[in-house]
């Protein structure tokens, strides 16, 4: 067996029960994975009842994951192989190779597809139903979309019209389609039968449970914390500045129970002010003051701007006019959706979402108890992997597939709270830790040894986590010695010009902050460019150093392969620089070409995003839908026609005058 840290042979080798494997990043999850599954079919590891490979299931995210997995798998066997000792051995090794494109290793949604064409009739389904691709799924449902909206525009119906009197058309679009992004979380013949009055009364409530909550976490706020601080620092100030201090704390103490919310936060607000305390008397030094003050400054218009206007619930005439345009867009949503039911009927289709929903109702259906019995003689391990990025519905599959053995040794399941990234899917990382709470303590399994960084990233990782994560944080540990000059994390902080303190900025100087100034209008935007180019332009300045600097800091992977341990210079390939999203990429490409630094960019403009693309689709919707006009102009200002603005016009005035 290939070399295992302790923490991976105890996850390889358990089989009391089963695993609820917690993996920190860069740990050696996919190894484990793999030397887990292979342990399964070892003679030797099982005491010579190896299981078939049929008899084992492996489910991973992303189909890439899986042909990964299996790729491993087959150089694990061929390694076997050619380390068997006698015939008998490597004959079983060659018969294992042979079978390993039929192993079922696959995505969730593979797997239901699989299974849902085995037990079609069961399941209620076309023998031959075909699967959406995501694409082609969004594609009809936006298409569908658009064709009730003309439906009822053509109709005049009163509900829709008034919904247009306060929302133009895109701006409804948006809103519906924003519905059907959520649609597997939404009772839609639920809601659709509320009346206004029954959904302005949910509406309160929730708000009730959640403001109450808040103003309880309120104290937690860090802007309320950094003066609470400074408050009690023990700094000798004036008994004016003390007594404010005092009535301060005393109604942050009384916050989450007051009885007159409003004035307390006018009085919190006063009190916190520093407008007529500007003289020296009130404080021990300039540096306390000037500290004070910002923080006085970001509780005023951080903390207590927010909890104000989370304070203030609409008049209930207000609420119940919302209630009703939120009734009326969920009519359109449900309407689409029967429209997208319907059409994927007459296909003979499903889409990815309905894969996992048909499997779950053929298994918990009128035939589930004997396909269920089925399944369990069938499937002896199932290994589950990215399992905090499993949605409620998958967990619930999974729960069915081992049935009574879910706990005792048939499941193994991999995940990191730390890295879920589909929640806007679905995903509820949570369920993770549900499942692993209920696994038995043996089988509470972690990997924290990591492989991929050196100690003075993994200190900085545990330091960001510990506290947001709590108790259940689980510290990485280094593998490899730290080998480059510390500190090895960096911050560039591109600051406000506003939060720059100016030197006359004294307890004498002319008080400016209080109340602000208004600003003109489209300043913060402005700002927050301004803040971009100056961020942009030191992280290149900084890469440019790096690269000049000749410094070695990169591990050598060419020389580790020769067995030596050595650091080299950074090139241009080994720096990435990663963003929340790509709205304002431009600046940062500017700032790297000034600096002459090679770069290519991810993620960016796809191909379906050209605007050749574009001009296609716009000539194919024209084609499909006469009534598209939008569609229509886009086309005819494209290549294809090359018409002017100015001719588009005079041809749609004569339209109309015809």
């Amino acid at each position: 067996m290939t070399q295992l840290t302790q923490e991976q042979a105890r996850a390889v080798q358990e089989r009391r029960v089963s695993v609820a494997l917690s993996a920190g990043a860069g740990c050696g999850k996919t190894h484990v994975l793999t030397q887990r599954f292979l342990s399964y079919l070892d003679p030797e590891a099982t005491g010579g009842q190896p299981a078939r490979l049929r008899e084992l299931v492996a489910i991973t995210f992303t189909e890439r994951a899986a042909r990964e997995m299996r790729l491993r798998i087959r150089r694990a066997c061929r390694a076997r192989l050619l380390a068997a000792p006698d015939e008998p051995t490597a004959s079983y090794w060659v018969g294992l190779l042979r079978e390993m494109d039929s192993a079922r290793i696959s995505t969730i949604h593979s797997f239901c597809r699989q299974l849902l064409c085995r037990h079609a009739v069961e399941a209620g389904l076309d023998p031959h139903f075909r699967v959406l691709e995501e694409v082609e799924a969004q594609t009809l449902l936006l298409e569908l979309l658009d064709d009730v909206l003309r439906r009822r525009l053509a109709q005049q119906q009163e509900p829709f019209l008034e919904l247009l009197t306060t929302y133009d058309l895109p701006t409804l679009r948006q809103m519906v389609q924003q519905l059907l992004e959520c649609r597997l979380e939404i009772d839609f013949p639920y809601w659709t039968q509320r009346t206004p009055e029954e959904l302005a009364q949910h509406w309160e409530k929730l708000y009730q449970d959640w403001f109450s909550a808040y103003r309880m976490e309120f104290l937690t706020d860090q802007h309320v914390q950094n003066l609470v601080q400074l408050i009690r620092s023990g700094q000798k100030v004036s008994e004016l500045v003390r007594q404010r201090w005092d009535q301060i704390e005393t109604l942050l103490k009384g916050l989450p129970h007051s009885s007159n919310l409003q004035a307390d936060i006018q009085l919190l607000r006063e009190n916190a002010k520093v407008q007529d305390l500007r003289a020296k008397s009130h404080w021990p030094d300039e540096d306390f003051y000037i500290q004070y003050k910002e923080a006085a400054k970001k509780f005023r218009e951080s903390a207590l701007k927010k909890l104000e206007s989370f304070s203030r619930w609409p008049e209930p005439s207000e609420v119940e006019t919302l209630a009703r345009m939120a009734l009326h867009v969920l009519s359109l949503a449900h309407e689409v959706l029967q429209a997208y039911e319907e059409e994927k009927r007459g296909q003979a289709a499903l889409d990815f979402d309905d894969l996992v929903a048909e499997a779950v109702r053929l298994l918990e259906g009128p035939y589930g108890q004997d396909v269920r019995s089925l399944l369990a003689a069938e499937i002896r391990h199932l290994l589950v992997d990215e399992f905090q990025d499993t949605d409620p519905k998958q967990v619930r599959l999974i729960e069915l597939l081992c049935g009574e053995d879910f706990l005792r040794g048939k499941l193994f399941f991999v995940g990191d709270y730390k890295q879920s990234i589909y929640r806007f899917r679905g995903a509820r990382p949570e369920e993770f830790h549900r499942l692993r709470s209920n696994t038995p303590p043996g089988g509470r399994l972690s990997l924290t040894v990591n492989f991929r960084s050196q100690p003075g990233i993994l200190d900085f990782v545990n330091a960001l986590f510990c506290e947001e994560l709590g108790p259940e944080y689980e510290p990485l540990r280094p593998h490899r010695p730290q080998r480059n000059p510390e500190p090895i994390v960096e911050f560039l902080w591109a600051k406000e010009p506003a939060q720059e303190t100016s030197d006359d900025e004294s307890p004498e100087a002319e008080e400016t902050e209080e109340p602000f100034q208004a600003e003109a209008e489209g300043s913060e935007e402005a700002k927050a460019a301004e803040i971009r180019r100056q961020e942009a332009d030191w992280i290149a300045r900084r890469i440019r150093q790096l690269l000049d600097s000749g410094q070695p800091l990169v591990h050598d992977e060419e020389a580790a392969r020769e067995g030596q341990e050595r650091l080299r210079p950074p090139q241009p390939g080994d720096i990435a620089i990663l963003f929340r999203a790509l709205s304002n990429i431009q600046i940062y490409e500017e700032a790297l070409r000034q600096y002459e630094i090679p770069y290519y960019l991810v993620g960016g403009h796809a191909f379906y995003a050209q605007q050749e693309i574009y001009d296609v689709l716009n000539l194919l919707r024209a084609i499909q839908s006469p009534q598209d006009d939008v569609a229509l102009v886009g086309v005819l200002r494209s290549p294809f026609f090359n018409l002017h603005d100015e001719t588009l016009y005079w041809l749609a005035r004569s339209g109309a005058q015809q």
